[in-house]
């Protein structure tokens, strides 16, 4: 995907030219198409391309007059705008379709647009800069704010090209990286460093006269209370799908599918063999194989969707892809980044290596299939409200059997409280929230003075988050917050000239999904011994091979993490630092530390996670393998932190 960025300057000085041409040049590794950059007076734009649409024109700025646009985009509903437009307003470049869009609509554009985008405009009309991200973050969007000047980037690599921006490690947002409500949930993306936000997910962000705004132009309310036939819910959900994917393979070169055997890559990689025609992509896959650690070697599920569908297929060796990285005595990452993307395993950088091989720029996910389809038991107000009073008895009878006492509380919770007002709602999900523990114990080698502020941190998310409750209905509130933010691997940037699109975060199959009734997500009869992601199931069992129907929902590789941990290694290296500075920022108490690290056969995830903090904070320091991608910082934002 390509690569953007904005400067302005609320003092009224100049933006360099210079400057915006560093904030390209810094990318071109994966974005080596061309690029552009503008600025007059105190106003800048800068992008540069990767193309992998056919319509792309790279190197080449969509301008409109006084409108200019910086945009990593693909809108997939290119065909219903164009119809929307008058005559003549429409251009070849999605970016430029954007542009006509907000000239025709204004901001009410952001409710017309269907697929991945973040975009810079510039209004010269108003002197008024506008920059929005799609529903689900899957375009990276940063901003630095002081009182002088804004600067946007697709990469904090980006921003921090203007060696007067400070680098220093937000303290605040790495304890909530550290908190237990973050574990398994997205949840977690921020700046990092302090002064540095993301623009959120869905949101629109206008900034004039030295002031920035931010509002969400996308929230979910629920809805009518239909009660449709279960076919046509099942039917339905695979249109959707079948669209998602469809869009999705709108390329310039081949597409490869990530095929993982589990139950949310394979769908997409037999959909896309199947929608695919005559003059569309070549299709290739790419799967991860395991010698080592059989129980998570899929290759026969694999075999499966190979045998039924023409796809090219190719096969990574993976049992020494999930080494930590910082290991490697050559680790060099070419983007400045949070302490979550040191954790990424070399696996998937292999994998993309083998994508840009054979003549692939797309790649295709599953991610995020497992957050929108696996629903939530807690579906009893859903039912109510729709009048689906055999299902209550039914998943009633189920409840009932494995705990009569837990299936009441279950329908008194999840069933009649939420038809209170939201107010007593609020406050009884607080009530509950103040008695319930964070999920998770917090390891002794953390310094009690971590452990507190962590604690008080994971409270106060929890009750912030029921603070904000809008959503009544409790399977909805679980699916919702699974799903936003963005997960981290859907934002992850890779050093390979890639674009990574992900079916399962489709607009329309979101909001499809969120509006159907949500005790189809469970198989009320308990058939096939997994209960979750029914309606997936129903929908795609003439599609998908039997073995992956009814197999578990998804491949965890937790076994190759653990496995190739390494602990004598990773003490060796924390060793070697001039300074441990998870140490001597009073993280965790050093001989504790030390004396777990030793202990180990294998990693827990805050043994992992702190030794990636570790990793970070070194690659900040001056000289650093994340330092060297960047000017030199005055001495007082020279240290990472």
């Amino acid at each position: 995907m390509s690569a953007i960025a904005a400067v302005v300057q609320w003092d009224g000085k100049p933006v360099r030219r210079d400057l915006l041409e560093s904030m390209n040049a810094c990318v071109q590794y994966r974005c080596p198409d061309g690029s552009w950059v503008w600025a007059e007076g105190s106003f800048g734009l800068a992008q540069a391309d990767l193309a992998t649409l056919p319509e792309d024109e790279p190197g080449v700025p969509a301008v409109s007059g006084p409108l200019r646009i910086a945009a990593s985009c693909r809108i997939d509903n290119r065909p219903e705008i164009l119809r929307a437009l008058p005559t003549g307003m429409g251009s070849r470049s999605d970016a430029a379709l954007i542009l006509a869009a907000y000239e025709h609509w204004g901001e009410a554009c952001l409710d017309r647009l269907v697929g991945d985008f973040a975009f810079v405009l510039w209004d010269g009309r108003r002197s008024k800069l506008l920059a929005a991200r799609d529903l689900c973050g899957c375009r990276q969007l940063y901003y630095f704010a002081d009182r002088e000047r804004l600067i946007l980037g697709s990469e904090h690599t980006q921003i921090l090209q203007d060696p007067t921006v400070p680098l220093e490690v937000n303290e605040e947002e790495l304890v909530e990286y550290l908190a237990p409500i973050h574990l398994g949930s997205s949840g977690w993306e921020q700046g990092s460093f302090r002064g540095f936000h993301p623009l959120p997910a869905g949101c629109l962000l206008r900034a004039e006269g030295g002031q920035v705004e931010i509002r969400a132009y996308w929230e979910w309310r629920e809805g009518a209370r239909d009660n449709p036939a279960d076919e046509a819910v099942f039917a339905e959900y695979r249109q959707r799908l079948e669209e998602a994917i469809r869009a999705r393979l709108r390329s310039r070169t081949p597409v490869a599918i990530e095929l993982s055997g589990g139950l949310d890559s394979s769908p997409i990689a037999c959909l896309a063999a199947r929608v695919a025609d005559e003059t569309g992509p070549e299709l290739h896959s790419l799967s991860l194989v395991f010698d080592r650690f059989p129980s998570i070697d899929t290759r026969d599920r694999i075999g499966k969707v190979l045998e039924r569908y023409a796809l090219k297929s190719h096969f990574i060796a993976a049992d020494s892809l999930y080494r930590p990285q910082w290991l490697d005595e050559d680790w060099s990452p070419r983007v400045v980044t949070g302490p979550r993307e040191v954790m990424n395993p070399p696996a998937m950088n292999r994998m993309y290596e083998v994508a840009q091989d054979v003549g692939c720029r797309v790649v295709l996910t599953g991610d995020m299939g497992e957050m929108l389809n696996d629903g939530s038991s807690r579906v009893y107000y859903d039912m109510m409200r729709r009048g689906r009073y055999g299902q209550i008895l039914r998943r009633l009878r189920l409840d009932w059997e494995h705990s009569p006492v837990r299936a009441l509380r279950k329908l008194l919770a999840f069933g009649l409280l939420p038809m209170a007002p939201l107010s007593l709602v609020r406050l009884a999900l607080l009530a509950l929230e103040r008695r319930r523990d964070m999920m998770g114990r917090l390891p002794d080698y953390m310094t009690a003075s971590l452990r507190s502020r962590i604690r008080e941190l994971d409270e106060a998310i929890r009750a912030r988050r029921v603070r904000a409750l809008r959503i009544r209905c409790p399977a909805l509130r679980d699916t919702l917050q699974m799903c936003f933010p963005p997960l981290p691997a859907m934002t992850m940037q890779y050093p390979q000239p890639i674009e990574r699109r992900h079916p399962y975060s489709d607009r329309r199959l979101i909001e499809m999904v969120l509006a159907m009734p949500q005790d189809l997500k469970w198989d009320r009869e308990g058939r096939g011994g997994h209960s979750t992601r029914f309606h997936h199931r129903m929908a795609l069992s003439d599609v998908v091979p039997d073995e992956v129907v009814r197999a578990p929902s998804e491949v965890f590789f937790d076994e190759a993490l653990h496995g190739s941990f390494l602990p004598e290694a990773q003490r060796v290296w924390l060793e070697q630092g001039s300074a441990v500075h998870i140490f001597e920022r009073g993280l965790v108490e050093p001989d504790s530390f030390r004396a777990a690290l030793a202990r180990a056969e294998q990693g827990d995830w805050y043994l992992s996670t702190l030794l990636g903090v570790e990793a970070w904070l070194r690659a900040l320091e001056p000289g650093g393998q994340m330092a060297r991608l960047i000017p030199a910082r005055a001495p007082s934002g020279s240290r990472g932190g």
